[in-house]
C-alpha cells in the first residue's frame, strides 16, 4: 500500500493478491571472482515482477471523489544489500 498527498487533495493506491511472475536475483547471473565478491559484500540485488489487482483512491478533504480498480503489472528492480538481523 502506497499514498500520497499534496494539500486538502489526498490519494492510496493498494495492489493485492500478488503472484510473482519473475524473481531473478542478479548475483545468481555471477560466476568466479565477481560472485565470490558479491557474496562477501552481501550484494543482494534483485528483478521482480508481480500481477494482481490495483486499486487506487483519490480523496478531496475526506471525501472519495475517484476509484479505479483493474488487474496490474508491477515492476522492481532492488540493488541494495542485505540487511543483517
Amino acid at each position: 500500500m502506497f499514498g500520497w498527498k499534496r494539500e486538502a487533495k489526498c490519494g492510496t493506491g493498494q495492489l493485492s493478491c500478488m503472484l510473482g511472475v519473475e524473481n531473478d536475483r542478479f548475483s545468481e547471473e555471477l560466476h568466479g571472482i565477481k560472485a565470490l565478491l558479491a557474496r562477501l559484500l552481501r550484494v543482494d540485488g534483485a528483478y521482480l515482477r508481480f500481477t494482481g489487482e490495483l486499486s487506487l483512491e483519490h480523496y478531496q478533504a475526506d471525501t472519495l471523489v475517484e476509484t479505479h480498480r483493474d488487474e496490474a503489472l508491477w515492476e522492481l528492480m532492488y540493488f541494495g544489500h542485505v540487511t543483517q538481523k
